[in-house]
């Protein structure tokens, strides 16, 4: 199947399934966590300008760039996808696909975002958990049964990132990437990579999984594998295996026109060739992915 690509300005169209999103509750979760940052320093200004304080200040602080960094996660991945257009598209190889193809990292700006925040959680229950374990010491566990609950709490969540920060440095849980080459498509994700070539692909649609998702539809025959880092990390594109699912509001491009890119080469086997080279990037830069079909 041959499709020609129309001429699009303004927004690229998104798939209808996408259309449902509530973004009213996402402007208003971002508006709460802004105003908590607010609230966070000028409880820090308060507290440096006064002297010692109440130690919950302390806690209220050490929160703050948490909330922060909610804020601009929604921010990100739930209002301003379209504004990615194709800054992060570029041509590139990874090992596991060797051959050169059309690279779509995730987001870099996110996943700074991310390890900020497990830093900070990492702080914070790291701090929590040995004030409840004091409180505990010297009251017992009986005399304040509400500290020791915390404090068990804390050293969960605390072993919890330790685990989560172990498997980092052991690359099982790394930033991701989606790769389209002249053969096939690569998607890594956090924990987990797949391939398809593009003769599996059966066709490319999308679906909506707490934010956008491609989904790559394959057939039983043809090459394709799927191979899990980790079992400690679940992801909600893991329910689409054996089929491909890819989190588009992580990916460093605009989700729509990532769909409409994948759209275009699985309809378009002639212009697979390119893949690789600086004419793919040209064409999803210029928009001319964006078949006539679906184009308004």
């Amino acid at each position: 199947m041959t499709d020609t690509p129309g001429t699009v300005t303004g927004r690229v169209p998104q798939p209808s399934e996408w259309a449902g999103a509530r973004k009213t509750r996402y402007v208003l979760i971002a508006f709460v966590f802004a105003l908590l940052t607010l609230g966070g320093i000028a409880v820090a200004v308060s507290t440096f300008g006064s002297g010692p304080s109440d130690p919950r200040s302390g806690v209220i602080i050490l929160a703050t760039p948490l909330f922060l960094g909610v804020a601009l996660d929604v921010l990100l991945t739930r209002l301003l996808t379209s504004a990615r257009g194709a800054r992060g598209v570029r041509t590139g190889q990874v090992p596991e696909v060797g051959e050169p193809g059309l690279l779509v990292p995730y987001s870099a700006t996110l996943t700074t975002i991310h390890v900020a925040a497990a830093v900070v959680c990492f702080a914070l229950f790291a701090v929590l958990g040995i004030a409840a374990a004091a409180v505990v010491a010297s009251q017992g566990a009986h005399g304040n049964a509400a500290a020791a609950v915390i404090a068990i709490v804390c050293l969960v969540c605390v072993i919890s990132l330790i685990v989560s920060g172990v498997l980092v440095l052991r690359g099982k849980l790394r930033r991701g990437v989606l790769v389209l080459t002249p053969r096939g498509v690569y998607h890594c994700s956090w924990s987990f990579s797949t391939y398809a070539d593009w003769d599996t692909i059966m066709y490319v649609g999308a679906a909506d999984a707490n934010g956008p998702i491609i989904e790559l539809a394959t057939k039983d025959s043809g090459e394709r594998w799927y191979r899990r880092r980790t079992r400690l990390r679940r992801q909600p594109e893991l329910a689409f295996n054996p089929h491909i699912g890819i989190q588009a509001r992580l990916l460093s491009a605009d989700p729509a026109l990532v769909y409409q890119t994948l759209r275009f080469y699985q309809r378009n086997p002639q212009a697979r060739t390119e893949l690789g080279t600086e004419a793919a990037v040209q064409r999803v830069r210029t928009r001319a992915v964006v078949v006539a079909d679906t184009a308004r």
